[in-house]
């Protein structure tokens, strides 16, 4: 059970199970809009999409890395859906992301970047399809390097 009660379903784990990760962390708000996490020191935890969109939307979180810093999924109705990152837990659009970190043009003529379904054990590798100019299709980003852990993150 999570901080509201039951919540939706689980779509991932990293390699030793000790993270989950699922979609719709709050039934009972059509307006929060998170997704969820789960370890067994933090219990269930809510992480919000980046931003409300109506009408009833959900975010899920879909694959992660193995350290759980590096979670992909999506923000989404229905095929109407924007790909998602939650990088130490804060959450990012992916073509966000990319435009904002020296790739201006990233999916540049897309409809959307549909949903994140794999992320590499070592969070630098990202898998996904999106509705994309002419048709459905996949896609792979690369990081060339993961965003500084914060502060209280690197002294632990």
């Amino acid at each position: 059970m999570g901080p509201h009660g039951v919540v939706g379903e689980a779509l991932a784990t990293n390699a030793d199970g000790s993270l989950v990760v699922g979609q719709n962390c709050n039934f009972s708000n059509d307006l929060e809009q998170s997704a969820w996490s789960w370890t067994a020191s933090t219990g269930v935890r809510c992480h919000p999409a980046p931003r409300v969109r109506l009408p009833r939307y959900i975010a899920g979180m879909a694959a992660t890395s193995d350290d759980g810093r590096v979670i992909g999924g999506f923000h989404s109705f229905g095929l109407d859906s924007e790909a998602v990152l939650w990088l130490d837990g804060e959450a990012i659009y992916l073509r966000d992301y990319l435009r904002n970190n020296g790739v201006p043009d990233a999916f540049t003529g897309w409809i959307n970047t549909g949903f994140v379904n794999a992320v590499s054990p070592d969070g630098r590798i990202i898998a996904g399809q999106g509705a994309g100019p002419r048709d459905f299709q996949g896609y792979v980003v690369i990081l060339d390097s993961l965003p500084s852990r914060p502060s209280s993150e690197a002294r632990r």
